[in-house]
């Protein structure tokens, strides 16, 4: 079968790199294995964890 051919939409640069600088910090995030398999029972003691993570990350950069 042959393909049909559409008109692509107009392509952002900008907000696919920005898309990207997401996705790989959700995905350094859930690097560590309490954040990614949840194992806090508390939102409060999961949100936390994420903070303590994220600094580590920003830790890393600087």
């Amino acid at each position: 079968m042959r393909r049909i051919c559409r008109p692509r939409g107009k392509y952002v640069r900008y907000l696919y790199r920005l898309r990207h600088l997401v996705e790989s910090g959700f995905c350094e995030l859930k690097e560590w294995r309490g954040i990614a398999m949840r194992y806090a029972k508390k939102v409060s003691s999961y949100l936390a964890n994420c903070h303590i993570r994220a600094i580590a990350i920003w830790a890393k950069v600087i």
